[in-house]
């Protein structure tokens, strides 16, 4: 995973005691990559949680927009993006491996009270 090697980019993992890793989500050149959390997991505010430290580390280390590839059946994301701000933006060009992707970007960068 060297994608995430280089300033501002991280990778950050949410485990539990019983379970390891239950959760993942990363930042790398401005984008938000492989966010998940294991359906056993889901709906407890772990990907709310990456999703928040992810933007807090990037506004850590950049002004520029923040952006993530969400694909177009996986509604419970896009749900999470869109009410931490994100707004969409278009869909992804075309590659096949990224069919059905929207582009959902966090144009603001100035610190709202939900951030801290």
């Amino acid at each position: 995973m060297d994608v995430y090697h280089g300033p501002g980019n991280r990778l950050l993992v949410a485990a539990s005691r019983t379970d390891g890793l239950v959760g993942m989500g990363g930042v790398a050149d401005g984008v938000i990559r492989r966010l998940f959390v294991i359906e056993k997991w889901r709906g407890r505010g772990i990907a709310r949680a990456l999703v928040m430290r992810l933007i807090a580390l990037h506004r850590s280390v950049s002004s520029q927009p923040l952006t993530a590839l969400v694909a177009g059946w996986n509604v419970p994301a896009r749900k999470l993006f869109l009410s931490r701000g994100f707004q969409p933006t278009g869909l992804f060009p075309q590659d096949p491996k990224m069919a059905g992707c929207e582009i959902l970007s966090l144009p603001d960068f100035q610190a709202r009270p939900q951030d801290v």
